[in-house]
């Protein structure tokens, strides 16, 4: 069994700040419109594309955004889950080439911060799906519940779990 202590103050040290940092740009955003759009082109507070991003072509991105922003505000204003969220982006997004689980979570995170809806399971993409494998938990479903995640990770917020799964994911081996 992994040491999660040394993982989660190395997670702390390293990458929680980054995950803060989004959270609040997202929520700073004067308007949900304007988190939409910049969620579905992945820009962050400097104008650069978000790293897990950097490989989808424009294209794709424009699409998306297109779709997102398409009569769509009103539908995630009458969101009440983060579970919400993320099967609407799901949802009007699963055509457009180039589109994956990720770019899906991470959307699903920026506009669910704008709207203070964050995840209450951990959602499965490859990063988190390998880490998720390498500690034995049942990764057959799209995401995982709390209540199956080793205790040491129960008592932190779902989306830093969903980090330290993907980016430990090597150490869990």
């Amino acid at each position: 069994m992994p040491n999660f202590t040394v993982i989660i103050k190395h997670y702390k040290r390293k990458h929680w700040q980054n995950k803060i940092d989004e959270i609040n740009w997202f929520r700073s955003q004067s308007s949900l419109i304007q988190a939409i759009e910049l969620a579905a082109i992945a820009k962050d507070h400097r104008g650069m594309r978000y790293s897990h991003q950097r490989r989808i072509k424009l294209l794709a991105l424009d699409r998306a955004k297109t779709v997102l922003l398409g009569n769509m505000t009103n539908i995630f204003q009458q969101c009440l889950t983060f579970e919400q969220v993320h099967e609407l982006v799901k949802t009007e997004l699963h055509k457009i080439c180039g589109i994956g689980e990720l770019y899906v979570y991470d959307t699903s995170f920026r506009i669910g911060a704008k709207l203070n809806l964050f995840p209450e399971k951990v959602y499965l993409h490859r990063g988190v799906r390998k880490g998720a494998s390498a500690l034995g938990l049942d990764i057959a479903g799209h995401a995982i519940e709390i209540d199956t995640l080793p205790d040491e990770l129960k008592h932190l917020p779902l989306y830093e779990v969903e980090d330290i799964l993907c980016i430990y994911k090597d150490q869990f081996n």
